[in-house]
């Protein structure tokens, strides 16, 4: 299988730099190279592979060709208005009338800023190793598909590595960044709030009580009425019966259905780290928790809203990538436990891809 030679590639060059000690060049060249041929993989890609290909990669890229402008490029085009996509896409229309450029820059704008979040967050140890490993089983085939939500669950999970910084610029500014590469990853901004008050030291037990009780109980409240709400916004005209129709779907629980796959992952990774709890990593362990039951409730969202689902990505994502290296720190079975998981998601990665072809990716084509 070809995705698995390039992941083992991948991971062999990456393995290869956190054993580089004594000359920094040398390693940075081999962990460019680990992000580079997963990369340029995805750039010489057919276009069929990754079905928003076809939808908006290739058009906007046509339109950015023939545009004189940006503001002529922008005004021509329709239905896309994330302006950091449409920035990126012009800039590589004028550089090259090659898509492949736009496709290498696309992978690269995905890959690295979950490679800055994983070193920032274990340095060149075993961990990084786990991470990198767990965000190509889980994340890069979806990558080739939904391309601008793939970006900015990147940027979302270099923004949520620095979620316990004191100061919170650098998580806005990456969360900005997200934003302007898909607008649902405006839930990174009531994600740093709701943090802060659930877990800031500044504020008394009981009133974080209160707090908690109060997410909670509007979380369930939204999960029973929110179909109800949508329809009395499209009563008084906030919304219109086509965004209606759009967000309401009919959903079947029969079958071993994609959701509920990944909402068994949720909390085997839930109980995976909160098991080898140590009291070290505390706030990592509460955003785990959070993250992992806001995934879960957003998943049920999925039998009555449509993209629920895609909104539980940025809280998944950060949770198994960023969070689930944490087992190499703290168990007591570390070998153990790290291979169990992996096996969990090696089989996750057969039933999505191979079986599934989830997002359109096989069979691999050259272009």
């Amino acid at each position: 299988m070809i995705y698995i030679i390039v992941f083992l590639i991948s991971i062999f060059l990456l393995f290869f730099a956190t054993k580089i000690t004594n000359n920094r060049i040398v390693r940075l060249l081999f962990v460019f190279l680990s992000v580079l041929v997963p990369c340029f993989f995805a750039a010489i890609r057919d276009l069929n592979i990754g079905t928003d290909v076809r939808v908006y990669v290739e058009p906007l890229f046509t339109v950015s060709l023939i545009s004189n402008s940006f503001f002529t490029f922008f005004n021509s085009i329709y239905g896309i208005n994330d302006l950091g996509y449409i920035v990126v896409t012009f800039l590589c229309g004028k550089m090259s009338n090659n898509i492949l450029y736009l496709l290498l820059t696309n992978q690269f704008l995905i890959m690295i800023p979950v490679l800055i979040a994983l070193i920032k967050k274990y340095g060149y140890k075993k961990e990084l190793l786990f991470g990198w490993t767990l965000f190509l089983l889980v994340m890069y085939n979806q990558s080739l598909n939904m391309v601008r939500q793939s970006i900015a669950i990147s940027f979302s999970i270099l923004a949520i590595s620095n979620i316990n910084n004191k100061k919170s610029l650098l998580y806005i500014i990456f969360s900005i960044i997200a934003i302007s590469f898909h607008k649902s990853a405006i839930v990174l901004l009531p994600i740093l709030i709701m943090y802060r008050l659930l877990y800031s030291d500044d504020i008394k037990e009981k009133n974080k009580f209160l707090i908690k009780f109060v997410i909670v109980t509007l979380l369930i409240l939204g999960l029973l009425f929110l179909p109800q709400l949508l329809l009395f916004f499209k009563d008084i005209g906030l919304i219109s019966s086509t965004k209606y129709n759009l967000y309401i779907i009919q959903y079947s629980r029969d079958g071993f259905d994609f959701p509920l796959i990944r909402t068994l992952l949720y909390l085997l990774t839930i109980i995976f780290i909160i098991y080898n709890k140590d009291n070290d990593n505390s706030k990592e362990y509460k955003i785990i928790l959070l993250f992992g039951v806001i995934s879960i409730i957003l998943l049920e969202y999925c039998c009555r809203i449509m993209y629920a689902e895609r909104i539980s990505y940025y809280f998944f994502y950060p949770l198994v990538i960023l969070y689930m290296p944490l087992l190499l720190q703290n168990s007591k079975n570390k070998l153990f436990n790290s291979f169990t998981f992996q096996i969990i998601i090696v089989a996750f990665w057969i039933y999505w891809v191979l079986y599934l072809n989830y997002d359109s990716t096989l069979p691999f084509v050259v272009r």
